[in-house]
């Protein structure tokens, strides 16, 4: 990052000019990070460390509704939608019976409800048929 914006506040205590502020998103993965940013000698010599601070990052989940699940003939329709935050793209979902999957479903039909109350376009309604599994009596 370039230390270029407008800080007046330095400028008054160093008397070196106003812009020497700087601000900058990185990536980084979920969990916990030592974050460090050091400041750059312009004639080449040793970078002096400004200062340390620990973040922890967690991205934004994936969201969604489970609409409807029927059953007819040992069949079970699951329907509804799912969007992760992070993308605009379609996602998929996995359906489970008594704790097993039994269907990976992609969320890319048309649902202009979700599109319009995310902002991330129509493309997250998923529906889908499974075999039922033998269930307790």
């Amino acid at each position: 990052m370039t230390a270029a914006a407008s800080r007046p506040d330095v400028g008054r205590t160093y008397r070196r000019g106003d812009n020497h502020g700087f601000s900058g998103t990185v990536g980084a993965a979920n969990g916990t990070h030592q974050v460090c940013v050091y400041a750059i000698d312009s004639a080449g010599g040793t970078n002096a460390r400004i200062g340390c601070a620990t973040v922890n990052v967690t991205n934004r989940l994936p969201i969604g509704s489970l609409d409807a699940v029927t059953s007819s003939e040992g069949r079970i329709l699951a329907s509804g939608w799912a969007l992760d935050p992070d993308t605009s793209s379609p996602i998929t979902v996995h359906v489970y019976v008594d704790g097993k999957a039994v269907r990976a479903l992609t969320a890319d039909t048309s649902r202009p409800d979700v599109g319009r109350l995310f902002g991330k376009g129509d493309s997250h309604g998923f529906s889908g048929t499974a075999d039922a599994l033998a269930g307790n009596p």
